[in-house]
């Protein structure tokens, strides 16, 4: 390809627009989406867009989702939801869901033309970019046959044929991935359980990872935020906060973990009775790894508690980030987040990237590696009580995992 040829594609892909952020996206949908939080601050471990973030090293962001539980294609693509969407600088709009028109009217609307297209026209008119998943639609949907399974395919067949003819329109086949090759319009039980929802482990962390392929295949450019230098700590006048990002200054284990851990580990909270772990620190490929190999007696979230002594102001903004990695050989693990938690005026706020529970189920034996990193929290007024960074550890059943932590670091927000 020639020069002049790349540089009308790359015209045709927005590359040259600077009105919008190539890092930032906007969610409109369903439950399928809405679900990456739990609360405002907290994202699902086991959510799509979630696993997205941490397998593509963060370079694509969801910094606003606008996807609500229960509602049709033309409810969450409401005015107010549409303007919301179109106010942000985001490049990158994800948009799934038709399962709840289906469920409530079948097939008796053309819910892409009528209500999904316009949209995404017009947001692609504004030298923007869209990403469609196709619909993996109900199990219930098989067993009502035809009048709600026709839809589904007619639906993800026009996405993909938009797809082929605008090249500012990307497609996440997620149907394909998801569902089983046996029996028509099911789910596969290892991914959701409840037939509708990619809502366990195994299959947020399939999805997560290919939609992240996708958006590394689109050369989104990284903008990793992670520390790579000792010095840039808060006495050095830096904005990032923990003494030892880099678990340069090591101690000696404590309470159920032995060996060497890094400096600054305040508490554990061991979250399953009778966990043991042995920890080495050793030299990474950015200062040191801090090695963890864990055994837990039953199911539960081990607390890795760092104390911050630096005195935050009401008003401030800030937010966690570390790299992770497990091993393959794994059993019982769910994930592994960082947390932060601020306590003023006697309430405790908190924000976290990957909260889990039991019932998610464990992750699948295998080698993986995630850069984490919290919305931000804003620190309210009053008289402090503490600011803490977690390292939470979650646990489906009893097990073990050797996990691997690096580049720690707490950030506080200046400016945008």
């Amino acid at each position: 390809m020639s020069l002049g040829e790349l540089l009308v594609k790359n015209q045709a892909l927005g590359f040259f627009n600077r009105s919008f952020s190539n890092n930032l996206a906007v969610a409109l949908g369903d439950s399928r989406l809405a679900q990456q939080y739990l609360t405002t601050g907290r994202t699902k471990a086991f959510n799509m867009l979630t696993q997205m973030q941490m397998h593509c090293g963060q370079r694509l962001r969801v910094v606003l989702n606008l996807a609500q539980s229960g509602k049709r294609s033309d409810e969450y693509l409401s005015t107010s939801n549409v303007n919301a969407a179109f106010a942000t600088k985001a490049m990158w709009l994800i948009v799934y869901g038709v399962v709840n028109d289906i469920g409530q009217n079948a097939g008796n609307t053309d819910y892409w033309t009528v209500y999904i297209k316009p949209v995404v026209q017009r947001w692609i008119a504004q030298g923007r970019k869209v990403i469609l998943i196709t619909e993996t639609g109900s199990n219930g949907f098989g067993i009502s046959g035809s009048t709600y399974i026709a839809p589904v395919h007619k639906y993800n067949m026009q996405i993909k044929q938009f797809c082929k003819n605008e090249p500012n329109a990307l497609l996440f086949d997620a149907a394909s991935l998801v569902m089983t090759r046996t029996t028509g319009m099911q789910i596969s039980p290892t991914y959701s359980s409840d037939g509708t929802h990619i809502n366990l482990m195994a299959g947020g962390v399939l999805l997560g990872q290919n939609l992240a392929t996708l958006v590394q295949d689109a050369g989104i450019t990284p903008v990793n935020k992670l520390v790579y230098e000792p010095s840039a700590v808060y006495n050095n006048g830096a904005i990032q906060w923990f003494s030892n990002p880099l678990f340069l200054n090591t101690a000696a284990g404590t309470g159920f973990i032995s060996g060497t851990v890094p400096a600054g580990l305040s508490f554990i909270i061991a979250g399953t009775t009778g966990a043991t772990a042995t920890s080495t620190v050793t030299t990474g490929q950015v200062g040191n790894d801090w090695n963890l190999a864990i055994t837990a007696t039953g199911s539960g979230v081990i607390k890795l508690a760092f104390d911050i002594s630096n005195i935050e102001s009401s008003g401030d903004k800030f937010f966690a980030n570390a790299r992770f990695r497990v091993a393959s050989g794994s059993s019982g693990f769910q994930w592994a987040s960082t947390y932060i938690e601020s306590n003023r005026n006697s309430t405790t706020n908190w924000v976290e990237d990957g909260y889990t529970t039991t019932s998610d189920n464990a992750l699948p034996s295998g080698t993986y590696d995630w850069v984490s990193e919290t919305d931000l929290i804003t620190i309210s007024t009053g008289t402090r009580g503490w600011m803490t960074m977690y390292i939470n550890v979650y646990f489906a059943s009893a097990g073990s995992a050797t996990l691997t932590i690096s580049q720690l670091g707490l950030w506080r927000i200046n400016s945008y």
